[in-house]
């Protein structure tokens, strides 16, 4: 009977401790700097499309049991992924005892959108096994703009586009004074962004800009199969400045 109690009574000692560090954690966004927020606000992180970003939260110290799943995101966006890094010299390959291990972590997020993946991501959180309040943030990828990767040229992304790449440089003067300053981590802008309107079709688009159905369709592929486009939308278009370059259109001249 006085061993049945005693192990009662550590049982009740450990799921206290878990308890305790449930209601304790307390979290702190380290990166992007720019992100880190003023107060409680919601963390809003702005990127773009091939951009690698990482979302990186400090937290307070929690105890880890074994066989517990410490960090879970159940709703996210394609293909990111989430993982937690001790910062502690505990080692994830030692096995924690029954009675857990005490360590600080940093909840890591991290993600490269596609341009199809350009939106407003309101509410993400990620859920640590030890605690009652999720980590929430909010990401921002902006329409329309792209982020170097390392064998990126303008050649390359026009191509990519089929126009040249003095559209794509003269898009972005601003911030490349030279077509040969192209840097891995660059967030250029692939084009403009056009509301669209009422009574919009790809064809009407497509001539009125001087590009392709292809070219727009390629800009927007989260609006590819859209039959009929809604007015209200955000879209990017390259619009091609060059007439001897624009598709050749019936009773249009250039």
């Amino acid at each position: 009977m006085a061993s049945s109690f005693s192990v009662l009574f550590q049982t009740l000692v450990i799921l206290s401790v878990f308890s305790l560090s449930a209601y304790g954690c307390d979290y702190k966004l380290v990166h992007p700097a720019s992100a880190i927020p003023v107060g409680n606000e919601v963390p809003v992180i702005t990127t773009a499309a091939g951009c690698m970003v990482e979302v990186v939260f400090e937290t307070g110290e929690l105890i880890v049991l074994p066989d517990v799943d410490m960090l879970t995101m159940e709703i996210r966006p394609p293909g990111a992924q989430v993982r937690l890094e001790s910062m502690n010299q505990w080692v994830f390959d030692e096995q924690p005892t029954a009675d857990g291990v005490s360590v600080n972590f940093r909840a890591v997020f991290a993600w490269k959108p596609a341009l199809a993946d350009a939106k407003f991501y309101d509410g993400l959180r990620m859920d640590l096994a030890s605690c009652t309040d999720p980590i929430v943030f909010s990401i921002q990828v902006v329409k329309c703009r792209y982020c170097i990767n390392e064998r990126d040229s303008l050649h390359s992304i026009a191509a990519d586009f089929n126009t040249h790449w003095t559209q794509i440089w003269s898009s972005n003067i601003d911030i490349l004074t030279s077509p040969d300053t192209l840097r891995t981590g660059d967030e250029i802008a692939l084009g403009n962004v056009y509301h669209t309107q009422f009574g919009d079709t790809w064809k009407y688009l497509s001539v009125r800009f001087g590009t392709s159905i292809e070219s727009l369709q390629r800009l927007n592929p989260e609006m590819r199969y859209a039959a009929i486009i809604p007015g209200g939308l955000s879209m990017c278009v390259m619009p091609e400045t060059c007439p001897e370059r624009r598709p050749a259109v019936p009773g249009i001249s250039w």
